[in-house]
């Protein structure tokens, strides 16, 4: 796999046009526990024709359907592959999952900082870069142990946008169309999303709609959409779901970090899912559960 070697290194400046944008409620329809595999840590949301699709970071080796059934998402095994690890006993800990119209999946791997493809054959699952580590440290990224890459998606037919999390939060995107690929690393110095309990702002989940590129920004508790205007990531909307994750209903015990990982939409719905790192709700020692937040979309 050839690249061009950092051929850009961008710093990402959050800005407005002319005022900060107004942070606006999602409004809840629907939370689901999710069931089906015991003690799964979903780490990942994409929507394949109206269908959810998840993994978790502690399974290397499946993509799972989430069925909605009345009260209950249900996990199903979709799709299952060899596991590919390059160091004897190291997780992948899959950390996003994004699709293809040619029924392909995407993973990135945290642990390696590369992108897995996931064909219809499973067994021809193969990694399609190398590690993004020098990219990202290279842009003042990847500092932190356990502070890597949180979300990938695809704008096609095959450009990767993936999102390091925190300590500096950052974007980086490889273009895979073209060979060397030019990639590129930016990070974000700013936001307009205040801080919840003096927690520091994180990306945890991207999604692109085909038109616009939407960040779950996981401390903050918001879906924000971006635009790249001239060199100027530009943070246009911020919708809050703040008023969601503190409820009592669905509060977790460990309420120092936040739980969203997973984000994807459709015109009707904005969904969100969460890693609770095996954390029992508050309402109730027993239930282990992750839950899945389905919200209005505001458009």
């Amino acid at each position: 796999m050839k690249y061009k070697i950092v051929l850009i290194i961008w710093t990402l400046f959050i800005a407005c046009n002319n005022s900060e944008p107004q942070i606006q409620p999602l409004e809840l329809v629907q939370v689901y526990p999710v069931a089906g595999v015991p003690w799964i840590e979903t780490s990942g949301l994409c929507m394949v024709n109206d269908s959810l699709f998840t993994i978790g970071d502690n399974i290397d080796h499946t993509i799972y359907h989430i069925k909605l059934e009345d009260s209950i998402a249900t996990l199903f095994p979709s799709r299952t592959f060899p596991q590919i690890a390059e160091k004897e006993h190291w997780k992948l800990d899959f950390e996003g999952i994004t699709s293809d119209s040619d029924g392909n999946f995407y993973l990135i791997s945290e642990t390696f900082l590369k992108i897995l493809k996931v064909p219809p054959d499973p067994a021809k699952a193969k990694w399609i870069t190398t590690s993004l580590d020098s990219l990202g440290k290279q842009a003042g990224l990847f500092q932190k142990p356990n502070a890597l890459i949180e979300g990938i998606t695809l704008i096609p037919p095959k450009t990767f946008i993936l999102c390091a999390e925190r300590e500096p939060r950052g974007l980086l995107r490889i273009d895979l169309s073209v060979s060397p690929a030019p990639m590129l690393a930016m990070q974000a110095q700013y936001s307009h999303i205040p801080k919840r309990a003096g927690r520091n702002l994180d990306f945890s989940g991207l999604w692109h709609d085909g038109q616009r590129l939407f960040i779950l920004e996981r401390f903050g508790s918001a879906v924000c959409e971006f635009e790249y205007d001239s060199g100027i990531f530009i943070e246009k909307m911020i919708w809050s779901f703040a008023h969601v994750e503190d409820h009592p209903d669905y509060q977790y015990t460990d309420s120092r970090y936040g739980h969203a990982e997973g984000l994807c939409m459709n015109s009707e719905h904005i969904y969100v899912i969460v890693d609770n790192n095996r954390d029992a709700r508050r309402i109730n020692p027993e239930d282990t559960r992750p839950l899945l937040f389905v919200f209005k979309n505001p458009y």
